[in-house]
């Protein structure tokens, strides 16, 4: 810990005055260029630049004359303390590199500026953390879902979040009575008769709010799979949050015929009908798997083999939301081989390893119709993405892959009340590695 402090301060030094530039002129508009919008006098404000990957790679605050901080060649210093501390405090699962990194950033520049420190780095990031950790609460949109009643999977319910909520919100809060009530309520306008996913995380806020969104998605893709008949019917749509809701299917264009008249044209080939759950389906799907997933997403402790079901809840999820039923294939043979080829591997016969060793496992019945469709697919999968041809699906054997998916996300859920690694899942299945 002492070496982090000890580095720090000779980090200092590495911090740097930069002399403000003039700005290239530049043509007064651009086409497709947005206004700049005023923002007033700021204070605390930071000028940073990211790479591709997101990643913050200068950083500095506006001085007179110019600005103060680190640049391309002196910024990787503050990645690299936060990194050591990130692993020093344990912290991966309640903050993130970034809110470290910037913290160590502002401890940094306010030592450099006023000449001395209040106090040493570490003991200044657990002040910080003491203020900013705690329990939050979110409140998502979902899309595409109705329901009866309020309902729980996982970590997550789904409510509606209903006037008296709000107004006892208002109500509680003395800084909401700079705007009246109904202002107030009307902020809130979009919300209203939403499907809503409730989550509470512990962590600081960015990353309270990742883990948040993260959890959501997952109970989200799990939902979708009690609903496979639905997936396969054009008319529905599976649900998303409102935050991963991307549907390509919807656009709007202009053609112009031959007498040179502007035609405007609106595409909507998505599904028109939401997910409906009522009580009854709710009584139906309980007993189903729903409970069992629910209860596993709920009580769930990280291992790798957790983390791994985590994905394929995910991937599973993902793919049958796909209105093209040629990409979903694709999806759902990737769920599969995501789950059944060991990484050192590289590449392996998925097919062959899910007909020989997985069906087995799975239904003591006779398997020769499921190795057949899953055959089927496989050739579908193939001529699709190797030579770009779409060969006829048929819905109900398409139906019956997705459910063949379906339990095997339900095997390896058990398996994990018992098993860790993915090693695990390999010696099951006799896999080799």
């Amino acid at each position: 810990m002492e070496q982090i402090n000890k580095r720090a301060f000779e980090i200092i030094k590495m911090v740097s005055f930069f002399k403000e530039q003039k700005l290239q002129s530049k043509p007064s508009k651009l086409v497709g260029e947005k206004d700049a919008i005023n923002l007033g006098e700021l204070s605390k404000l930071k000028i940073y630049s990211k790479d591709a990957s997101g990643n913050i790679i200068e950083k500095y605050i506006p001085v007179k004359g110019g600005k103060v901080g680190f640049d391309f060649s002196t910024y990787n210093l503050v990645q690299e303390i936060a990194d050591n501390i990130l692993i020093s405090l344990e912290l991966q699962n309640k903050t993130d590199r970034v809110y470290i990194e910037g913290k160590c950033f502002d401890w940094l520049i306010s030592t450099y500026q006023n000449n001395k420190a209040d106090s040493n780095l570490l003991t200044y990031i657990k002040q910080q953390l003491d203020d900013d950790l705690g329990e939050k609460s979110f409140y998502f949109k979902i899309e595409s879902l109705c329901f009866e009643s309020p309902f729980k999977i996982g970590n997550i319910t789904i409510k509606e979040l209903k006037r008296e909520f709000l107004v006892n919100k208002y109500n509680s809060d003395s800084r909401e009575k700079q705007v009246t009530l109904d202002e107030y309520l009307k902020a809130f306008d979009s919300f209203k008769d939403k499907p809503i996913a409730f989550v509470s995380v512990e962590a600081t806020p960015q990353k309270a709010l990742n883990l948040a969104k993260a959890e959501v998605e997952l109970s989200i893709n799990a939902l979708k799979c009690f609903f496979m008949n639905e997936s396969v019917c054009k008319s529905f749509q599976l649900p998303d949050p409102e935050f991963k809701y991307n549907d390509p299917q919807k656009s709007e264009y202009i053609s112009q015929d031959n007498y040179e008249r502007l035609n405007i044209h609106f595409s909507n080939q998505q599904g028109v009908q939401p997910i409906a759950i009522t009580d009854n389906r709710l009584k139906h799907i309980q007993p189903n798997g729903f409970d069992f997933v629910s209860n596993f997403l709920k009580n769930r402790k990280k291992t790798e083999l957790v983390v791994l079901v985590e994905n394929s809840i995910n991937n599973l999820g993902i793919a049958i939301s796909k209105r093209n039923l040629y990409e979903r294939i694709v999806g759902i043979i990737s769920f599969f081989e995501a789950i059944l080829i060991p990484e050192k591997r590289g590449r392996g016969n998925g097919e062959t390893i899910l007909k020989s060793d997985v069906l087995p496992k799975l239904y003591n019945d006779n398997n020769d119709n499921k190795k057949i469709n899953i055959r089927a697919h496989y050739d579908i999968r193939d001529k699709y993405l190797h030579n770009r041809i779409e060969k006829k699906i048929d819905i109900q054997k398409l139906l019956q892959f997705q459910n063949i998916g379906l339990d095997l996300l339900f095997q390896i859920i058990k398996l994990s009340f018992e098993h860790s690694t993915v090693v695990d899942i390999y010696k099951y299945y006799n896999i080799k590695q």
